[in-house]
């Protein structure tokens, strides 16, 4: 997935460099591949064991998912988009434990904690989150508050559970994970 992920962000640099839409189609043509021969039953995974892929392996799916996104926002296919929101909803609720830590497998319940998985379940939820709230961030609109529409979930339960954040570049602090696991 690193070798994948990495010529995606390449990818789409060089198509922003120069404007030359065969770029795109190679990384579409790279995604596609990506997506049909290392994600079964729609969920992201290595190739190899966690016990022979190496220390720096678990995080190679994060930087796959963190350029898919950024090919999404370039030239956007409805069907990257609903993939990584399926990830993160297998991440959130296959792959962490009760002390919020992820493991390597995000099909299968947490295995052990370490910076590669962190980083790489990371990636993939920011990725999760950014293009759930694309549309408003387009808009430039932060002031005013997030309609249901703009939220987040962790779940279908109509509880949501609260995410806050405190940062100045949000007008409000009760985000809820909300549309990053709603399938548009």
């Amino acid at each position: 997935t690193y070798n994948q992920g990495v010529i995606l962000g390449g990818l789409v640099d060089l198509y922003k460099s120069t404007n030359d839409r065969e770029l795109l189609t190679q990384a579409h043509a790279i995604a596609e591949a990506a997506i049909t021969h290392l994600a079964p039953n729609g969920v992201l995974q290595e190739p190899c064991d966690p016990a022979t892929c190496g220390t720096d392996a678990p995080q190679f799916k994060g930087i796959f998912m963190k350029n898919l996104a950024y090919l999404y926002q370039t030239s956007p296919k409805p069907k990257y988009k609903k993939f990584i929101a399926e990830n993160a909803r297998s991440i959130w609720w296959q792959s962490r434990n009760h002390l919020n830590q992820f493991g390597f497998s995000w099909a299968e319940e947490f295995d052990i904690a370490d910076a590669s998985r962190q980083s790489a379940a990371l990636d993939t939820l920011n990725a999760a989150f950014l293009l759930a709230n694309q549309r408003r961030a387009n808009n430039g609109d932060r002031e005013q508050s997030m309609d249901a529409n703009d939220r987040l979930i962790a779940n279908q339960n109509p509880q949501p559970q609260p995410f806050n954040v405190n940062s100045n570049e949000f007008n409000h602090n009760d985000l809820i994970l909300r549309n990053v696991f709603k399938d548009d």
